[in-house]
């Protein structure tokens, strides 16, 4: 990437975001650090974004690092692991040990066999938790992510201890460490592809603005048209338009009649007639004629890229109930940590038990407490919500106003025109 321009568009591989509020929070960092125009996209974990000094891209780097977003270079991010394969990996290694505690499997039972299974799945929860925890211990707001990593790094260590001593199998809990990262992981993968389903509505649109125009440039004698992609194009650029075309900008038009197909706008279901100096706009389709316009307004700023920012600022809001989710998570954290370390002290110390069986106690505490979807399961029904809703046609402004949906009890629509879907078919015919 040439560092000779004082401005330059950065797209950066951003890993750690699991949510439409991470995304926020990512966004709300590059704007600290001077970014502007940021585009954050939850679902291919990229940040893109202008800065004015390239000199400031290392700072930022390291400033996401910090937060619990490790970042790199989009084409220079080295291949890693896909979250499906980690899970595959992490359940081939888990099921067997498993399965050896409903049906006895030969060899299942050594210990040195189950530390060999469970050692590829802590080290993928190391790798897939173990960067979330610390960011969050780093910013000291501890997240579910540091409880998972508490409770499958202690049974597993408390497990090798038990194995290296040759303490007897009531000491292996290979499999319960195993078992939580697996869970958590094939959980993860469920958020992932709700967000992927949800997440689609936006590809969707701004596929609409991934078009070639028909860009017009004056010469002696005439003009000449170019085939321009429709980023290309500029403000007060004229671009032809004819039947079948998708409409790649805003603009007034010059010269010419058509008939446009703004349904993916208004919900209209025919055709708008438009004349010189009416108004068209990105994303509708030429459904009859030919027509020069004059652009005014492209890209992020089209009736079409508001709707964009619109239906991404809707999953990246965050409603009471997820907020709440946030502040009981930040605490939830903590105090099992301190239940869990009252528990080895109360047992050992007051109850008289062995300081194995004491950790044992404590590390049962954190182990049912980490898999807890506190923090998982509000945030996915929010956006499952929302981009369900726009794929379907409607645009929900904000997290919060979808809880306001629980209240509606009657909708009133100022037409009917609106409610079809612009495919008029036969329902029945009579013969006469």
């Amino acid at each position: 990437m040439s560092t000779d321009t004082s401005s330059q568009t950065i797209e950066l591989s951003v890993k750690g975001m699991t949510c439409g509020n991470c995304a926020s929070k990512v966004s709300h960092y590059l704007h600290e650090a001077g970014a502007d125009d940021i585009d954050v996209d939850l679902q291919q974990h990229t940040a893109r974004f202008i800065i004015n000094d390239v000199q400031d891209l290392n700072s930022i780097i390291t400033l996401l690092g910090d937060k619990g977003y490790p970042s790199t270079l989009a084409h220079d991010s080295s291949p890693t692991l896909s979250l499906s394969t980690r899970v595959t990996i992490a359940a081939l290694c888990t099921a067997p040990m498993l399965a050896h505690m409903i049906i006895h499997i030969p060899y299942l039972g050594l210990g040195w066999v189950q530390c060999l299974l469970s050692i590829p799945v802590l080290l993928i929860g190391i790798l897939h938790f173990g960067r979330s925890a610390l960011g969050a211990l780093k910013r000291g707001i501890p997240n579910m992510d540091v409880l998972i990593s508490l409770g499958a790094g202690s049974a597993f260590f408390y497990s090798l201890y038990g194995l290296l001593q040759q303490l007897g199998p009531d000491y292996y809990f290979f499999e319960t460490a195993a078992s939580i990262i697996t869970f958590v992981l094939f959980g993860n993968l469920l958020e992932e592809k709700a967000i992927h389903r949800t997440t689609s509505a936006i590809r969707e649109l701004k596929s609409l603005q991934q078009v070639q125009a028909r860009k017009v440039l004056p010469k002696i004698g005439g003009e000449s048209i170019v085939i321009v992609n429709a980023r290309e194009i500029e403000i007060n650029d004229t671009v032809l338009v004819t039947e079948g075309d998708r409409v790649p900008a805003d603009g007034i038009l010059l010269r010419g009649s058509i008939d446009v197909d703004e349904s993916i706008l208004t919900g209209e279901s025919l055709p708008i007639p438009k004349v010189a100096e009416d108004l068209i706009y990105s994303g509708t389709i030429v459904a009859n004629g030919n027509a020069y316009f004059r652009v005014t307004n492209i890209g992020n700023n089209t009736i079409l890229g508001e709707i964009i920012r619109l239906v991404k600022q809707a999953q990246e809001e965050t409603p009471d109930i997820q907020r709440l989710g946030d502040v009981v998570s930040a605490y939830f954290v903590p105090a099992v940590t301190i239940v869990a370390l009252a528990t080895f002290l109360i047992t050992w110390l007051a109850l008289g038990l062995s300081g194995q069986e004491s950790l044992l106690r404590a590390i049962a505490v954190l182990v049912i407490a980490c898999p807890c979807a506190m923090g998982l399961a509000t945030p996915t029904a929010v956006v499952m919500g929302v981009g369900l809703a726009a794929r379907q046609g409607i645009l929900i402004k904000g997290g919060a106003t979808l809880e306001h949906l629980a209240k509606i009890r009657h909708v009133f629509f100022d037409k009917t025109g609106t409610l079809t879907d612009g495919k008029f078919r036969i329902e029945a015919f009579d013969v006469v």
